[in-house]
């Protein structure tokens, strides 16, 4: 059952967001926590002890928001739902009371190992040391790697709901709670609104609601049964980003994988998108590149979860580009500094966005660069502490990278359920006591590119 207790402590900590069609606000629900918490639990219990979702929580209020500076078409907008309030509290308890246990008991046709997205402790900087970590290991013993890359068209907005049920129905799960989550999938409406005007409500029959609590969640569940057909081929995948690695001695597969992998789309409903389907191939120097594979776009560089990453894994194209465009922003800070803005307010300004900007994903990447590449980062610092946007006093480019892999470092030692302790070699037993060590774990090959072999060596006495 559902406390007050629950209640409580989640209205008392609701952030500030956006209210859905019952247009009540957070903060209201966050000031009449006391109040609230009892008939609020009641209300919640009766909806999961008879499995129905109130209608009014079924209705959501989408707000286009464009995914291009100049949209022209409807597909140029992100649709983002925006559920009741009270909706979300609800959704977030049954996750936390119910779903989330019964991922620790996962079928084994099921796994959520290779998911980095809406995951505690999951991040795209995980994911992408994950994804590096293996190409390099499958670099040091075959002559080149193959990455195809997988995207779906309208991913949340087009998932089968049976192909969830399926999925959901041998977790660990009360009765009620099943049924409750099929209910609040089914018979759902949605408005738009859009430059002040509202449209009429209009019934979906698919979709597991993007701006839900729940519904990432399912996404993942839904996901976690697609495996490549060979044991020697692996999927990362990032909630509708999904990424195939393959090695030299496997290429013969590729065709097989692709249509194991359509057919499962297919299966449930998702389309996948052609114009971002591709595919890159790392080589070890020296040798030549495989035959292409038919129908699927080869090239020297892709995205990755906003990382630029080139066949010879230099991220000198990452760089550039992220360079470039921070020291567009100059024009903007430029620009506050005439209009009156303070000096410290200017750094704090250049922090939240440029040094930000230049630090994403650094532990997954910076450690692959040249002193050239290296040396363009420190140049725009230099430039931005000439014209007194960044302090004297703040660290350099090499000092807050490392700085960013010992925080996430410390994490992964710190927390057995990290997303990135699969990845940790075995820890070995210690008979003795001697000097104290960072961590008991076995040593690779050293490789200071990626990151965890990186920390593994780092200050390791």
């Amino acid at each position: 059952m559902i406390t007050e207790q629950d209640v409580f402590h989640l209205l008392d900590k609701l952030k500030v967001t956006a209210s859905g069609l019952d247009l009540i606000p957070s903060w209201f629900l966050r000031i009449g926590a006391p109040i609230f918490c009892k008939p609020l639990a009641h209300l919640f219990n009766s909806s999961l002890i008879h499995a129905t979702v109130p209608v009014q929580w079924k209705s959501a209020d989408i707000h286009p928001i464009p995914k291009i500076p100049v949209p022209l078409t409807p597909s140029d907008m992100r649709p983002i739902s925006i559920l009741p309030v009270v909706s979300r509290v609800l959704e977030r308890l049954v996750f936390s009371k119910y779903l989330l246990p019964s991922f620790s008991a996962l079928p084994a046709s099921m796994s959520l190992t290779n998911q980095f997205a809406y995951r505690p402790t999951s991040s795209t900087t995980a994911a992408l040391c994950a994804i590096l970590s293996h190409i390099s290991d499958l670099l040091i013993e075959h002559p080149h790697v193959t990455v195809i890359t997988f995207d779906y068209s309208k991913a949340f907005d087009t998932l089968r709901h049976s192909s969830v049920a399926a999925k959901l129905s041998p977790l660990n799960l009360p009765y009620c709670i099943y049924n409750w989550i099929l209910s609040f999938l089914s018979n759902r409406t949605h408005c738009t609104s859009f430059q002040g005007k509202l449209s009429p409500p209009a019934n979906i029959s698919a979709s597991i609601v993007q701006g839900s609590v729940l519904g990432p969640t399912l996404f993942n569940l839904n996901s976690c049964d697609l495996s490549p057909i060979s044991v020697h081929n692996r999927y990362f995948k990032y909630a509708d980003d999904a990424y195939l690695i393959v090695p030299a001695s496997n290429v013969s597969s590729i065709p097989d994988e692709l249509a194991h992998h359509s057919a499962w789309a297919e299966k449930c409903n998702l389309k996948l998108n052609p114009n971002k389907t591709a595919e890159i191939v790392f080589t070890r120097k020296g040798h030549k590149l495989p035959p292409p594979n038919p129908g699927i776009i080869r090239s020297d560089s892709i995205k990755i979860l906003g990382v630029t990453v080139d066949n010879r894994l230099s991220f000198t194209e990452h760089v550039n580009t992220v360079v470039t465009k921070c020291n567009q922003s100059l024009y903007a800070l430029r620009l506050m500094r005439q209009h009156g803005m303070q000096q410290n307010a200017l750094q704090a300004v250049f922090k939240a966005t440029s040094v930000s900007k230049l630090l994403y994903a650094a532990p997954s990447w910076w450690g692959y660069i040249t002193k050239a590449t290296l040396e363009c980062l420190e140049g725009f610092i230099r430039r931005a502490r000439k014209f007194g946007y960044y302090s004297p006093s703040d660290h350099d480019v090499k000092t807050l990278c490392k700085s960013a892999d010992d925080c996430l470092f410390k994490r992964v030692l710190s927390n057995p359920a990290h997303v990135l302790r699969p990845y940790m070699p075995a820890q070995r037993p210690i008979f003795y006591a001697l000097r104290k060590r960072t961590h008991n774990y076995m040593l690779p090959r050293k490789d200071n590119r990626n990151f965890l072999n990186r920390m593994l060596f780092s200050d390791l006495y």
